[in-house]
């Protein structure tokens, strides 16, 4: 699945490149983050609990098992 990702990727650097000069590149280098992190908003993760399902630990930020996916 991602080498097939890769290569669009770079067929759709191919076609560009071969277009007219008159377009602006989509790809864009930046000097500094588009979004500033801010670790503080980050919270802590608790268990809360095991899986009804499959018995795998579940966390208080999600609703659903990571493992098997049962809410």
């Amino acid at each position: 699945m991602h080498l097939l990702a890769i290569s669009e990727v770079v067929r759709y650097r191919e076609i560009l490149s071969s277009l007219d000069q008159s377009h602006a590149s989509p790809f864009v280098q930046r000097e500094e983050s588009v979004r500033v992190q801010n670790n503080s908003e980050v919270k802590p993760v608790t268990k809360s609990g095991v899986c009804h399902s499959c018995g795998a630990e579940k966390l208080s930020d999600l609703q659903f098992c990571p493992v098997c996916g049962e809410f």
